[in-house]
Protein backbone atom coordinates (compact mmCIF):
# COMPACT_ATOMS: atom_id res chain seq x y z
CA UNK A 1 0.00 0.00 0.00
CA UNK A 2 0.76 3.59 -0.98
CA UNK A 3 0.95 6.84 0.33
CA UNK A 4 0.84 10.25 -0.98
CA UNK A 5 0.77 13.39 1.22
CA UNK A 6 0.05 17.33 0.56
CA UNK A 7 1.62 19.85 2.63
CA UNK A 8 -0.80 21.95 4.22
CA UNK A 9 1.80 24.35 5.45
CA UNK A 10 5.61 25.08 4.93
CA UNK A 11 8.20 25.67 7.14
CA UNK A 12 10.18 29.25 6.46
CA UNK A 13 13.15 30.97 7.71
CA UNK A 14 16.47 32.95 6.49
CA UNK A 15 18.93 30.26 6.00
CA UNK A 16 20.03 30.14 2.68
CA UNK A 17 22.34 26.73 2.92
CA UNK A 18 21.15 23.28 3.27
CA UNK A 19 23.92 22.45 6.18
CA UNK A 20 23.59 19.76 8.99
CA UNK A 21 25.07 22.75 11.88
CA UNK A 22 23.53 25.04 14.43
CA UNK A 23 20.05 24.69 13.26
CA UNK A 24 18.98 25.56 17.20
CA UNK A 25 19.27 29.35 17.07
CA UNK A 26 17.31 29.52 13.77
CA UNK A 27 13.69 31.18 14.14
CA UNK A 28 11.38 29.50 11.56
CA UNK A 29 7.52 29.90 10.84
CA UNK A 30 5.08 27.78 9.50
CA UNK A 31 3.20 29.33 6.88
CA UNK A 32 0.20 27.79 5.30
CA UNK A 33 -0.35 26.76 2.16
CA UNK A 34 -1.92 28.77 -0.66
CA UNK A 35 -5.48 26.40 -1.00
CA UNK A 36 -5.85 26.16 2.86
CA UNK A 37 -8.03 28.80 4.55
CA UNK A 38 -6.68 30.26 7.57
CA UNK A 39 -10.21 30.10 9.71
CA UNK A 40 -8.66 26.04 9.43
CA UNK A 41 -6.70 26.95 12.55
CA UNK A 42 -9.17 29.01 14.10
CA UNK A 43 -8.75 28.41 17.69
CA UNK A 44 -5.29 26.97 17.39
CA UNK A 45 -4.08 29.28 20.01
CA UNK A 46 -6.47 27.21 23.07
CA UNK A 47 -3.79 24.68 22.62
CA UNK A 48 -0.01 24.66 24.59
CA UNK A 49 1.75 22.49 21.78
CA UNK A 50 1.30 21.46 18.34
CA UNK A 51 2.32 18.40 16.98
CA UNK A 52 4.49 19.06 13.70
CA UNK A 53 4.78 16.42 10.82
CA UNK A 54 7.17 17.25 8.73
CA UNK A 55 9.28 15.87 6.02
CA UNK A 56 13.18 16.83 4.77
CA UNK A 57 12.76 16.94 1.00
CA UNK A 58 15.54 18.93 0.01
CA UNK A 59 17.94 17.04 1.78
CA UNK A 60 19.30 13.71 0.05
CA UNK A 61 19.06 10.81 1.98
CA UNK A 62 22.21 9.85 1.78
CA UNK A 63 23.49 13.20 3.37
CA UNK A 64 20.43 12.95 6.11
CA UNK A 65 22.00 11.72 9.32
CA UNK A 66 18.76 10.01 10.26
CA UNK A 67 16.35 7.57 8.87
CA UNK A 68 14.77 8.69 5.94
CA UNK A 69 11.41 9.28 5.98
CA UNK A 70 8.23 11.39 7.94
CA UNK A 71 9.36 12.84 11.10
CA UNK A 72 7.43 14.38 14.38
CA UNK A 73 7.87 16.57 17.03
CA UNK A 74 6.27 18.63 19.34
CA UNK A 75 6.54 22.42 19.97
CA UNK A 76 5.46 25.29 22.81
CA UNK A 77 3.14 26.88 20.54
CA UNK A 78 3.73 30.12 20.11
CA UNK A 79 2.00 33.05 17.79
Amino acid sequence: MKYTIEPIAFVKNSRKEILDDNWGNVISTIELADDIKETAVDGIEEFSHLEIIYYFHKVADEKNNMTPGIRATTLPFQR
